[in-house]
């Protein structure tokens, strides 16, 4: 009787081999790909916080100027008005959006474009809007101030033509002299009036109405 153990055949050795080594395979291989997904689910992950991924403002401002300044200057269009805002509020919306030049350039051509429209504008509901135009600081605001201003003037609304002429005059224009003018007069505080009202004629010598109107405050003002 032979007690030997028997002998294991080389082939099924080496083919018993093989297969521990395509497991070991498979297995780095799974682990490399599992790693690999993991870093690009935390990079994508990291974009998206930052906004790389998510709405672009800067597109949709550029998108929306578009429907601002490619309305007809000569019409008062309340859709172009809108877009402008749009592209004003999509522009400026925080901190980081007003420091990106790009940005920067659609707010100031769309601030620019609702003076022009608010100009020509004859709805009560848009000279309303008019009188609202955003200021962001950075942005000439003293354009829109005056926009606010001159839509003001127009619905007569002399409560909020007093302080937003006060505005004016800190940016610089002495248009605010005059509209702030206007409004001490409507409220009946002619010596303030009268003294705008000479401010005003500092850089608006020759305008009639402005020389009327000081003429008429000057009168009604109480003898100092």
């Amino acid at each position: 009787m032979n007690d030997e153990p028997d002998a294991v055949d080389p082939s099924l050795l080496k083919q018993s081999i093989a297969k521990l080594r395509g497991i070991k395979r498979r297995y780095v291989v799974f682990f490399i790909v599992a790693g690999l997904a993991a870093d690009a689910a935390i990079v994508f992950g990291g974009l998206w916080w930052i906004g790389i991924f998510g709405p672009n403002d800067a597109s949709a401002a550029r998108d929306a100027l578009e429907g601002c300044v490619g309305g007809s200057a000569n019409v008062a269009d309340e859709t172009t008005l809108e877009a402008c805002l749009a592209s004003i509020g999509l522009a400026t919306n925080t901190a980081d959006d007003r420091g990106v030049p790009d940005n920067v350039d659609v707010a100031t051509r769309a601030v620019n474009q609702i003076q022009l429209i608010c100009r020509l504008a004859l709805s009560q509901e848009a000279l309303t809007r008019c009188a609202d135009a955003p200021v962001v600081e950075g942005i000439i605001p003293e354009v829109a101030v005056r926009t606010r201003v001159d839509a003001l003037l127009r619905l007569r609304d002399f409560a909020r033509l007093g302080e937003e002429g006060g505005r004016l005059i800190r940016y610089g224009d002495d248009f605010g002299f005059l509209a702030r003018g206007l409004a001490f007069h409507a409220a009946e505080d002619f010596a303030l009036a009268a003294a705008d009202y000479r401010e005003a004629i500092k850089s608006f010598p020759d305008d009639p109405v402005l020389l009327d109107n000081l003429a008429r405050a000057e009168v009604a003002a109480p003898p100092q």
